[in-house]
């Protein structure tokens, strides 16, 4: 069985540390795509100013900051661990998570969606997506689980004291 996780520039797994991130060429993907869309919504609000329709301006302003904004977030999304804790780079921000606040990790399982998504379960009932491992319509949802069962066996010789502090 190949383990998806410890192969490969996108994860990197040493006895003291666990990291997975998007791979380079989704991360070009993605932040080409975003400054595309920069680019077209800065046209748009000079075309406005142009036309001196200034109602549409602020519309085209916040396009394109968000535009940027994800352009800069969305190659950084990662999951990473080492004694102290997890750090998940989503989206919208970073949570830093201490282990005692964590009570498992769990892969996309038969979760039929298109788009499943391994999740950090915290010990206080809620949840932490890892979209960084978020599965693409052509890759098979097993690959994903990988994440949470690697993410499970750290999580256990951490706090078995296996590692050291």
């Amino acid at each position: 069985m190949v383990n998806y996780f410890t192969e490969g520039p996108a994860a990197r797994s040493t006895g003291d540390r666990f990291r997975f991130r998007i791979r380079r060429w989704q991360a070009a993907v993605l932040t080409t795509s975003m400054a595309a869309l920069a680019f077209a919504s800065l046209a748009v609000g000079v075309l406005l100013v142009a036309a001196h329709a200034w109602v549409g301006l602020p519309i085209a302003v916040a396009a394109f900051a968000g535009t940027i904004y994800l352009a800069v977030r969305l190659p950084r999304l990662s999951i990473s661990a080492d004694v102290n804790g997890v750090v998940v780079r989503s989206i919208r921000r970073t949570y830093r998570l201490r282990w005692d606040e964590i009570l498992e990790f769990r892969g996309a399982g038969p979760d039929a969606t298109a788009t499943a998504v391994p999740r950090v379960i915290l010990t206080n009932g809620g949840w932490v997506k890892i979209v960084a491992a978020a599965r693409s319509a052509w890759e098979p949802r097993t690959k994903f689980d990988y994440v949470a069962a690697e993410l499970n066996g750290f999580m256990r010789r951490v706090k078995s004291g296996e590692l050291p502090a």
